[in-house]
């Protein structure tokens, strides 16, 4: 069978042997077993003997253990292509030029939002991987994104942001009615922001199990919760000295509401005072 997987490799190119290939059926399940088999090592003690050294003779020849994440590494590369060319991270669900890369970023949304407090290794490094990039994980916020981004363009062409009730070139623009980070177009509002308060919730369970505020900057029990938490410190800093920053007053009287310690250094009373807020609001 190896030397069957070799003649594929040089015909295709690969050894990406289809699950059901009509040509040779007893190939494809011989690259499901070897797969297969090596999943029963990752968790517990390496192979040895024959079985480790046929591993090596495989992977010697570029066999593929993992589909699913070499699958998941080619669109983060397609992704990445994406942000360093349009400067942003909102890819289209309907992405004309490439659709397939529309619905991979639609799919890690959805994954995020059913995923996100469970402990799994893969998903956090996958999280954190696109939070490099400023992943966008709510599509509401992608949404607004767009629509902020045509905003910028309209007044580069006008020199105001006063778009028309029916202005037909972009009729979704005239008719945009969510407000947040407008501080940038010499708008100002005081709306909450859908992403934010979704952390907030975040960052309220994190005190309810663990009785602090100081959350780890690569903790993994909500990801990129420990990302956002030190953003907030960055802000809190560029607020003390009266730097632009997204820190409204009535964010943060809310982060000190369950005693968030803007410092990231948390004695006995600061704990006292968070798990103290919790325990009063249930």
């Amino acid at each position: 069978m190896f030397n069957a997987l070799k003649e594929y490799k040089s015909e295709h190119g690969d050894m990406m042997v289809p699950t059901v290939y009509t040509p040779n059926l007893q190939l494809a399940n011989f690259v499901q077993r070897m797969r297969n088999l090596y999943s029963s090592y990752e968790n517990g003690p390496p192979p040895k003997g024959l079985i480790k050294a046929r591993f090596e003779l495989l992977e010697k020849e570029g066999f593929v253990w993992d589909v699913h994440q070499l699958n998941w590494d080619v669109m983060y590369d397609k992704f990445k292509e994406y942000v360093e060319e349009h400067g942003d991270s909102c890819v289209p669900s309907r992405y004309e030029h490439d659709p397939q890369l529309g619905q991979w970023v639609l799919t890690q949304r959805n994954t995020y939002k059913t995923e996100r407090h469970k402990s799994d290794p893969t998903f956090a490094e996958r999280v954190e991987r696109l939070e490099k990039l400023n992943f966008v994980w709510y599509q509401q916020e992608a949404t607004w994104m767009e629509r902020f981004d045509e905003l910028k363009k309209y007044k580069a062409e006008t020199g105001d942001c006063l778009v028309p009730q029916r202005w037909l070139s972009n009729e979704k623009l005239a008719q945009w009615e969510r407000i947040e980070l407008l501080e940038s177009l010499d708008f100002a509002w005081d709306a909450r922001d859908v992403a934010w308060q979704r952390r907030y919730e975040d960052l309220e369970e994190f005190v309810k199990l663990e009785g602090h505020t100081t959350v780890p900057y690569l903790y993994k029990g909500i990801p990129g919760l420990g990302r956002w938490a030190k953003q907030q410190r960055v802000y809190y800093v560029k607020k003390q000295n009266q730097e632009r920053n997204p820190l409204t007053d009535e964010r943060q009287e809310a982060l000190e509401r369950v005693g968030f310690v803007w410092t990231r250094r948390i004695g006995s009373r600061e704990r006292e005072f968070a798990t103290k807020i919790m325990v009063d609001k249930d």
